[in-house]
């Protein structure tokens, strides 16, 4: 590089400095300390030097950058000096939170590192439009340097909003619930929204209570309730929760606003195209009786069995699980007539698929 700079071979000399001064702004980088080198001290050519360590994985040593902007306003000069890394510099080039873990960061500090406020810091953000390009470069390179990760809490008691949606699960091992989950997280991360998942012990009056308000307690901004259980949906129609909620997978005859396929039209299409290929009847295994998707897919089932003028043979049922379906497959192959099935789930379709 070109320029003149004093010697910095004694760098291991220099010492963090208070915050940095107006006349060093031009050598200000995200993550760099101020220091000033004790030769220069006191003199009318006194330079303030920015320090920043960086693991040389070569040499295996800490490359000291040093950066000095003279007051005779000349432009900054920079060299590199690799010297190795005491202890006192790793912990004020890196300081932790007392465990050994290097602490995070906050709005100040990536507004000390940019050299604005953390007013223009929290517009950058925000992306608010009203920043010049050159400053909003410089705050992001600080962020990305900084390793700086916005707080949801602080943010929080500024906007006044949680940007959290509640989702309400009862059977989220099972797959369906699993993937529903999933799908909501996925959809609420895209629109800049967290997610904040409570699981009930039980389906009854209580159990739907505590889950429900613990959310609510977090202040979410809205509830998501899993909740294919006919008796689920009674007790939600039952109370007044105070914050927006939709129904995912339930009856659009619930009276609740509701999300979730057309149960009764899927079964009623996989029926017809059994019949279609020939089969004079179709056997069905049901899922639970107080499930909504069991119960509309058991209405398809029948709607299209009628339609078609096709005996109906009694409905087998089980619990979602393949071990259920193995038993109804046992159950059903008895029936030497049989010689096609519409399985209510892919769990009891394997157990079911193993049994014939």
């Amino acid at each position: 590089m070109t320029g003149q700079t004093s010697p910095v071979a004694d760098v291991t000399h220099c010492r963090l400095g208070s915050a940095p001064r107006r006349d060093a702004r031009r050598c200000r980088r995200p993550g760099w300390a101020f220091v000033q080198q004790g030769a220069d001290a006191g003199t009318a050519d006194r330079r303030r030097h920015i320090l920043r360590a960086a693991r040389d994985p070569v040499r295996g040593l800490s490359c000291y950058e040093v950066c000095a902007n003279i007051a005779s306003k000349s432009a900054p000069t920079c060299r590199r000096s690799t010297v190795p890394e005491s202890e006192e510099e790793r912990t004020a080039t890196s300081p932790d939170d007392g465990r050994g873990a290097r602490a995070p960061a906050v709005m100040s500090d990536v507004a000390k590192a940019a050299g604005v406020s953390a007013m223009t810091v929290s517009r950058v953000l925000n992306d608010h439009p009203s920043v010049r390009p050159e400053t909003r470069r410089r705050v992001l390179e600080a962020v990305e340097e900084l390793e700086y990760r916005r707080n949801p809490a602080a943010r929080a008691l500024v906007t006044r909003r949680s940007l959290t949606v509640g989702v309400v699960a009862f059977d989220a091992t099972l797959y369906g619930q699993a993937a529903t989950i999933r799908g909501v997280e996925h959809a609420a991360r895209d629109a800049g929204y967290f997610v904040s998942i409570a699981s009930g012990k039980s389906i009854d009056a209580r159990s739907i209570a505590e889950v429900t308000e613990s959310l609510v307690a977090q202040s979410v901004e809205g509830l998501v309730v899993v909740a294919p259980r006919a008796s689920v949906l009674q007790e939600l129609r039952d109370r007044t929760l105070g914050v927006p909620m939709v129904i995912a997978g339930g009856s659009q005859r619930s009276g609740l606003p509701t999300a979730g396929a057309d149960q009764e039209a899927g079964g009623r299409r996989a029926t017809k195209h059994l019949l279609f290929r020939g089969h004079r009847t179709v056997w069905h295994v049901a899922g639970p009786e107080d499930w909504d998707d069991a119960r509309g897919r058991l209405v398809g089932w029948q709607s299209a069995l009628a339609d078609a003028g096709a005996v109906e043979p009694r409905v087998i049922r089980g619990d979602w699980s393949a071990a259920s379906g193995f038993r109804a497959g046992v159950e059903i192959s008895r029936h030497h007539d049989l010689t096609a099935v519409f399985v209510a789930n892919d769990q009891m379709a394997l157990g079911v698929m193993l049994a014939l």
